[in-house]
């Protein structure tokens, strides 16, 4: 009976093989001639005992996997004090304090009378509430 590394072996094992010891080289355990001389090794391979020669002095290059916590939903006392779902002080939208300000400014050098700029402060406040409201509305979905 043939053992499995006596088993020929294909390019999918032979990339496999190459990628790792690109990441052998990235992580500075060997040199570029021995990354050179791996890889002719590994394209020459043809039985997985071959391509095991390879990498034999090499430690695995890819990490362990972190154990994956069960799913436990979220309970109210497990989440930050936010206000719906923002944060303190943070805000989503457009800065509305220096489009009003600018709009005020402009307005009294133009001079024009209060009663303009707080309709168009209202304006802008309710233009500014509904975008926001439609916005965690559509996210809420």
């Amino acid at each position: 009976m043939t053992s499995r590394d006596d088993l020929r072996i294909g390019d999918a094992e032979r990339e496999e093989m190459m990628g790792a010891l690109r990441e052998h080289f990235a992580q500075g355990r060997i040199t570029h001639e021995e990354l050179e001389e791996r890889l002719g090794l590994t394209l020459t391979a043809r039985t997985g005992r071959e391509l095991a020669r390879v990498a034999e002095d090499l430690p695995d290059p890819r990490p362990v996997a972190p154990r994956h916590e069960p799913f436990r939903p979220a309970r109210a006392y497990d989440r930050p004090h936010w206000h719906g779902h923002r944060a303190r002080g943070r805000r989503h939208g457009p800065p509305v304090a220096p489009v009003l300000f600018l709009l005020g400014l402009v307005m009294f050098v133009g001079g024009f009378g209060p009663l303009p700029f707080i309709f168009l402060a209202w304006l802008i406040f309710a233009t500014v509430g509904m975008a926001r409201h439609r916005h965690h509305r559509a996210h809420r979905m």
